[in-house]
């Protein structure tokens, strides 16, 4: 595996931060994940680059953790390297604030409301930032400052108003090295919080190694951002994340259900709880354990391929993958973030081991295939391959 140079274990970086690693014999390229988590769940940045250095903007303000991998010719993936931490120098304020808006302008406590600021020039390289502050900093919780990337004009940050008895107004300001700006926040008395409905799972079964979709249903729309808590009977045989966030004005909202690869079959329970109020459902796991669900396909085209001064994936509107036997149908997701978590998945089955894809969207792109049997019960995920220039 890589040993990771720098940045150093608790180090800083600048905005334009470069890392670097040793190599590995036999590689052809290195991953590299940089995540604001320990446990790499949602990714910063994520890459692919030739050599045993990467140079990434990060404007951000918050610790970061860091941590590489080598990829033969073959695309395997080798064990990742240690993990480190590291903080990030916050770039210099902006020259000046063209202005700031909040969208709602009223809204009940605790609910949260969107601040977009815009600056009067695009931000230069290594970014800028805008501090924030409130005329009662009793009335809301929001971020120190707004960061903005080289180039970005506008950005925007979360805002939450804290619970009031009667209805009371604070001013938002912003502030760079030239005039400040404003914009008045109004809240008003806490709504009723509707009561959680229910929890379920679709399907009800998984295979081992499998992933299915759990839903989560409030009796009446979202007031704001709502936090539901999740739990698993067993997480040593299926695993959920620690909570799933309904958005405002809505009455639901999904979440993954992970069935890991040896388990036992049987059923696990899947809780969720908001505001004392307890909902739960019950699960199938369809492998036991020494029994293998179907195997993961191996993915055939689009390949990996070499240009330009790195690791470069050509766009390709077909993919194909090899046959899995026992398999009815096959599964191929395509997402833009290789935890294939984003909105912007795509996911279909099909009969076959080829698909055709068109127009594929613009940038790097992550896909990966599963067999499923007669019963629909799914089988392995491939490895996650990327196609798509950056």
């Amino acid at each position: 595996m890589p040993r990771l140079l720098y940045p150093s274990e608790g180090g800083t970086a600048a905005a334009w931060a470069t890392f670097a690693w040793t190599r590995v014999p036999d590689a052809a390229a290195y991953e590299i994940q940089i995540a604001a988590q320990q446990d790499f769940a949602e990714t910063y940045v994520e890459d692919i680059t030739a050599g045993p250095g990467f140079v990434a903007e990060l404007v951000v303000d918050e610790p970061l953790w860091w941590r590489v991998r080598a990829l033969d010719r073959q695309g395997e993936q080798g064990p990742w390297s240690v993990v480190r931490r590291f903080r990030v120098a916050p770039p210099p304020p902006a020259q000046s604030v063209r202005g700031i808006v909040l969208r709602p302008t009223s809204v009940s406590g605790g609910e949260a409301v969107d601040l977009q600021v815009t600056l009067d020039q695009p931000a230069p390289a290594g970014g800028a930032a805008v501090t924030l502050s409130a005329s009662d900093p009793s009335l809301v919780t929001m971020p120190r400052r707004v960061l903005f990337r080289s180039g970005e004009t506008a950005a925007q940050v979360s805002i939450k108003a804290k619970s009031v008895e009667g209805n009371a107004e604070v001013n938002i300001l912003a502030n760079s090295t030239g005039e400040q700006r404003q914009a008045t926040l109004r809240i008003g008395p806490p709504r009723p919080i509707p009561a959680l409905a229910g929890v379920a799972m679709h399907p009800r079964y998984v295979a081992a190694g499998g992933q299915v979709d759990g839903m989560v249903t409030l009796a009446a729309p979202a007031p704001g951002k709502m936090e539901v808590r999740l739990a698993s009977s067993d997480p040593s045989r299926v695993v959920v994340p620690p909570t799933v966030t309904i958005s405002a004005g809505s009455n639901g909202a999904s979440f993954p259900v992970r069935s890991l690869h040896a388990t036992t079959t049987g059923n696990v329970t899947i809780t969720a709880s908001l505001d004392g109020v307890v909902k739960s459902d019950a699960i199938e796991l369809t492998a036991a354990a020494g029994q293998e669900a179907l195997p993961a396909p191996i993915l055939l085209t689009p390949s990996y391929g070499a240009g330009g001064g790195g690791t470069s994936y050509g766009l390709a509107g077909e993919f194909t993958w090899s046959s899995v036997m026992g398999a009815a149908s096959y599964t191929i997701e395509v997402s833009p973030v290789k935890t294939f978590d984003s909105p912007g998945n795509f996911s279909r089955t099909i009969p076959t081991t080829s698909v055709t894809i068109t127009p594929l969207a613009a940038g790097r792109l992550w896909w990966r295939v599963r067999a499923n049997d007669e019963k629909g019960a799914p089988g392995r995920w491939s490895t996650a391959r990327p196609v798509g220039a950056r």
